[in-house]
C-alpha cells in the first residue's frame, strides 16, 4: 500500500455536482426531479461560493479562522467585502453576476431556516395555485442564472488572486509519499 498526501477542494466539488443537477433539469423533466434539482443547484452555488472565499481567504488574513474554534463566523459578504478590499476589485453589486451573490445566500438562508408559511391561492384542477418563496425562485431560470453567476463571480475573484489558473477545474490534487 503506498500512502500520498493531498488536498480537496470542496468548493470545486460543489460546482460538479452543479453541471449535474443542471443535466437533469436540462433534459427537460418535469415535476419533482426539476423542481429538487433548482434547489440544489442554488443551495450548491451558495456552498460553492463560500467555500471558495474560505478557501482564498487564509491567504489574505491569518486570523480568518479563529485560533480555537477553527470556523469563521463571518456572513458571506463580509468575507467578500474583506476579499475584494485586499484584491483591489469593486464588485457591481447592480449588475450581474455580483446582483446575483445576495439573492443566492437569501434563498440558502431561507432553507436554512425555513418557517412554515400559511398559504392563500386558487384551487383548480388538480393542485392548488399557490408558490411560496421557495417555490418562486427554484426554477430552472435561477438555477441556470445563479450558478452562471456563481462561476462568473469565483473567476472574477481568482483572477486577482491567482490569474491563468481554473479554480473549477479540479477537485483536489495528491502527491505520492515514499
Amino acid at each position: 500500500m503506498r500512502e500520498f498526501k493531498g488536498t480537496y477542494y470542496p468548493y470545486a466539488d460543489l460546482y460538479a455536482g452543479n453541471r449535474h443537477f443542471l443535466n437533469l433539469i436540462d433534459e427537460k423533466l418535469s415535476g419533482p426531479v426539476v423542481y429538487y434539482s433548482c434547489i440544489s443547484v442554488i443551495v450548491f452555488s451558495a456552498f460553492c461560493l463560500e467555500g471558495y472565499m474560505n478557501h482564498i481567504g487564509p491567504n489574505y488574513f491569518s486570523t480568518w479562522y479563529d485560533e480555537k474554534t477553527g470556523e469563521n463566523r463571518k456572513r458571506p459578504k463580509e468575507k467578500l467585502d474583506l476579499i475584494c478590499e485586499k484584491i483591489k476589485y469593486v464588485p457591481a453589486f447592480g449588475h450581474r453576476p455580483f446582483q446575483s451573490f445576495m439573492p443566492i445566500f437569501q434563498f440558502r438562508n431561507l432553507l436554512a431556516h425555513n418557517k412554515t408559511e400559511i398559504l392563500k391561492g386558487n384551487f383548480e384542477g388538480d393542485y392548488p395555485d399557490i408558490d411560496t418563496k421557495i417555490q418562486k425562485l427554484a426554477t430552472p431560470q435561477y438555477a441556470h442564472r445563479f450558478h452562471n453567476d456563481t462561476v462568473k463571480m469565483i473567476r472574477i475573484i481568482h483572477e486577482a488572486h491567482r490569474p491563468n489558473d481554473d479554480p473549477l477545474l479540479s477537485i483536489g490534487d495528491a502527491e505520492w509519499i515514499g
